[in-house]
């Protein structure tokens, strides 16, 4: 993206149905996004059969760990180490079950559920939610945030 000033705008489930959501992460596929992350869920000591899909169904595609900007992370530790999976049409619609309600499901499941969505554009995070917070954050540049006003999409400010 080079010296583009990147913007950033925010949006909840009251802006962005779950159809919405997902032609947003569409659009960042589209627009160059590669690479994807979530927290894999489970209770400790639980057998976790969904959780262990999502990390079989996604095996082929990891790329691998690296220090990432996150929006979720403890106190002091601003790019933690993340595992990170590519991002193409193939792992976007596998995505889908585990996120039946777009990416701002909210499903704590015993066996075993995905949250915190974050999309990567060379490096840089381009679009994540916080699940338990209800809000996701959309970063990009001013002509692609008017190409997204143009397409109808609805954020805060």
């Amino acid at each position: 993206m080079g010296a583009r000033l990147i913007r950033t705008r925010h949006f909840t489930p009251a802006s962005a149905s779950p159809d919405d959501t997902w032609r947003l992460l569409r659009w960042c596929v589209e627009h160059g996004a590669s690479e994807f992350s979530v927290r894999v869920m489970c209770e400790a000591g639980e057998p976790a059969p969904t959780a262990d899909r999502f990390e079989d169904t996604f095996a082929p595609a990891l790329v691998g760990e690296e220090r990432r900007h996150v929006l979720s992370h403890p106190v002091g530790e601003d790019r933690p180490t993340i595992r990170l999976w590519r991002l193409d049409d193939r792992t976007e619609a596998l995505l889908h079950p585990y996120l039946p309600q777009g990416l701002f499901t909210n499903a704590v499941d015993p066996r075993g559920w995905i949250e915190d969505p974050l999309v990567y554009r060379n490096g840089e995070l381009m679009l994540g939610v916080v699940t338990h917070e209800r809000d996701g954050v959309l970063r990009a540049t001013a002509d692609e945030m008017r190409e997204l006003d143009a397409l109808g999409f609805v954020f805060g400010q």
